[in-house]
């Protein structure tokens, strides 16, 4: 069994008319940390454009300073990461050839790019590594990063966990409206989510005060969580601290991998 205390957290949530202005300015810089150079996220994919803002909100909200995170590493699990543009990539592809197609999308759609990018916003450097990419991206995130924990590999991590509300799934070649390389502007329903949590080793919060943790069981329960996870119900439950009692939050799909969510003792 893995553990982790949630010692801060952050939601950040954007619509597709959002994400160029976040590009230049993911958030407010916290007090001592330096300016996310403008180029940074230029050509990001959506997602790491909100993973950066969720962890840049989440340091404001704990007040630490860049000292408080030294060698700390970084997990992202994104879902479906940069679906849409690959989709676009690959026809142009098809009908261009290799002349078509963006040299961007190696560094910024890989799975490991949001994880690289935020550990370069910040100046971490302790390990990054991206993980998950599906449905089940969660568990898999969680599952990497209390291994670091329990291991010693770090002295604590960002988790951040992205994705599309609703899923945002590319057009096939003929239909009414293609798929592009961007969300529609104007497309007031879809956005996207990502949900930041800095995890330190069960029982290490230096303020003394109750709070929530992640527990990790590998078993044969069998007890599947919907997926993907609900990251706006998790932000309220652990900002709220309204989980008395364990609740899965997400598993593997054979339901094996659980992640509980707990009230510290």
């Amino acid at each position: 069994m893995l553990v982790g205390g949630v010692a801060g957290m952050a939601l950040y949530r954007a619509r597709p008319a959002e994400i160029p202005a976040l590009r230049k300015r993911p958030g407010p810089v916290p007090e001592g940390w330096s300016r996310t150079p403008v180029s940074l996220l230029r050509y990001a994919d959506e997602q790491t454009v909100a993973g950066t803002a969720s962890v840049f909100q989440a340091i404001a909200a704990m007040g630490a300073s860049p000292a408080a995170f030294e060698g700390w590493g970084i997990v992202a699990a994104s879902r479906y990461l940069g679906r849409a543009s690959l989709a676009a990539a690959l026809r142009s592809f098809g009908v261009e050839g290799v002349w078509g197609t963006s040299p961007h999308l190696i560094p910024h759609f890989a799975l490991h790019s949001p994880s690289g990018t935020i550990s370069l916003a910040l100046g971490l450097r302790g390990p990054n590594l991206g993980v998950g990419g599906g449905l089940h991206a969660a568990s898999e995130g969680f599952l990497a990063a209390l291994t670091w924990l329990s291991a010693g590999v770090v002295p604590g991590v960002w988790l951040v966990l992205s994705g599309w509300s609703p899923e945002l799934v590319p057009t096939r070649p003929g239909d009414a409206a293609d798929a592009t390389d961007a969300p529609a502007a104007d497309d007031g329903e879809i956005e996207v989510q990502a949900l930041a949590l800095a995890l330190r080793p069960a029982g290490a919060r230096e303020d003394g005060r109750e709070g929530m943790s992640v527990r990790l069981r590998v078993d044969g329960s069998d007890v599947r969580a919907p997926a993907p996870v609900d990251l706006v119900r998790l932000a309220d439950e652990l900002a709220g601290g309204s989980v008395r009692t364990p609740r899965t939050i997400a598993t593997d799909p054979a339901g094996r991998v659980r992640v509980e969510l707990i009230a510290e003792e």
